[in-house]
């Protein structure tokens, strides 16, 4: 059995990943503010996990620790299974399914490489609200007041091009980049082709 491993790190369609809120807060000044953390969904990963390994060929175990959740994720490489482990705190609405799925992203990405280039995303910042906006998301602080974020519409063009792991994912990924981001990020482009074709 061919294993195709390098669409494990293979970057997901956007509407597959998940923003969610770190820390939330107001400025002396009063302005709201929201730092955020981009996540492939659980479903997206499961998904990635059958399309290499198909739906038999990988299995996941948790258990309960001292406020928090190990997830075991084993797959089957066609001779052994090969286990990796990850935990993750209780998440504070529904704590212990909150910790199970986060559990489980967390060992994708550390044991398996699964949306793992996320990780190279510079600090990111929400556009907030302190009133009400469509299409934003409510957060509460530490202190109990409220405020809306705004989750980004892309992920930046360096991670884009950053994480892209084949000359085909390369191609297919700047095709979607417009006259302007092409003009701008050309040699970077270029530059990540070279690191492609090196590691063959």
């Amino acid at each position: 059995m061919t294993l195709n491993l390098l669409r494990l790190k293979s970057q997901f369609d956007y509407s597959e990943l998940e923003w969610k809120p770190q820390s939330v807060g107001f400025s002396k000044e009063g302005k709201p503010w929201a730092l955020i953390l981009c996540y492939v969904s659980a479903r997206a990963i499961q998904n990635r996990l059958d399309e290499v390994f198909s739906p038999l060929g990988w299995k996941d175990e948790y258990r309960h620790e001292k406020n928090g959740v190990m997830c075991r994720l084993s797959v089957f490489d066609g001779n052994d299974w090969i286990t990796k482990e990850n935990g993750s705190p209780e998440t504070d609405v529904e704590a212990f399914k909150g910790g199970i799925s986060s559990a489980f992203k967390r060992v994708a990405a550390s044991g398996f490489g699964i949306g793992r280039y996320l990780y190279n995303l510079d600090t990111t910042f929400a556009e907030c609200s302190a009133t009400f906006q469509k299409g934003y998301n409510k957060a509460v602080t530490k202190d109990k007041r409220v405020l809306y974020w705004l989750a980004p519409s892309a992920l930046p063009c360096k991670v884009k091009i950053e994480s892209c792991n084949t000359l085909t994912e390369l191609k297919n990924m700047w095709s979607t980049f417009n006259t302007e981001q092409k003009k701008q990020y050309e040699d970077l482009k270029d530059l990540r082709k070279i690191q492609i074709e090196r590691t063959k």
